[in-house]
């Protein structure tokens, strides 16, 4: 939807989700007078790679003069990979986990810093191979890891809606960081990518201090009033 706001704001999804988990947001950022695009990456193809999303992502973006472009979760490895390549006045990363191949342009500002693990041993015990690099998330879990804080009826509909996903751990290399200014935003009871990871990552890799949020991995459904506002503070 069209805003009176005269920058786009560029929604790219995680793991095993698709657009449909921004719905409630967008509408949020739509009321503030943003306009919003939401993209389903190809999470689902076996041959889709990260130069590939950020392909898709780009596609969507390429006519708007003025983008933020956040990444939840998995997407935080798509965001840079495209943010060369439109637009973009602000990179937004939102509980972002990234891969070796996309940080290793970022050597550690201390090489002393021990980085705790990124995602929790409780997320991985979710995920369910499903052949090859493919794989599914156990609607069990996901309840209690992706939306520990939505009612049930919510945390029903979000596991209906999702997908099965590569996961490859052999991406193309991200050869430059792109210079473009940049914000995290940390959930303070993240049960996926550890906050006490964020808080540790983000200063020694990006450069900034991460932004704490309430909630566990998923605010754009259970707090999607707040995290519109947020995002605004961020770009306004």
């Amino acid at each position: 939807m069209a805003g009176e706001k005269d920058i786009t704001v560029g929604l790219a999804h995680g793991a095993f989700h698709g657009g449909w988990c921004f719905e409630f947001l967008e509408d949020e950022l739509n009321h503030i007078g943003f306009k919003t695009v939401s993209v389903d990456l190809p999470i689902d193809d076996p041959e889709a790679d990260f130069n590939d999303h950020s392909d898709v992502v780009v596609e969507a973006l390429k006519h708007e003069k003025k983008v933020a472009l956040l990444g939840h979760s998995r997407a935080g490895n798509i965001v840079p990979r495209a943010a060369g390549r439109l637009a973009i006045v602000k990179m937004i990363f939102l509980c972002s986990a990234f891969e070796p191949s996309t940080i290793q342009c970022l050597p550690p500002r201390d090489p002393n810093v021990v980085e705790p693990p990124m995602v929790t041993q409780e997320y991985l015990d979710g995920l369910q191979p499903e052949g090859g690099e493919m794989f599914s998330y156990n609607r069990t879990y996901a309840r209690r890891k992706f939306y520990p804080d939505c009612p049930r009826p919510l945390q029903g509909w979000a596991c209906g809606n999702l997908r099965i996903q590569r996961r490859s751990l052999n991406e193309p290399i991200l050869e430059e960081w792109p210079d473009v200014p940049q914000s995290y935003i940390y959930c303070e009871d993240d049960l996926v990518v550890s906050p006490e990871w964020s808080k540790i990552f983000v200063p020694n890799r990006l450069g900034i201090e991460p932004i704490p949020f309430p909630g566990g991995h998923s605010p754009f459904l259970s707090r999607p009033l707040q995290l519109a506002h947020a995002i605004a503070s961020l770009i306004e």
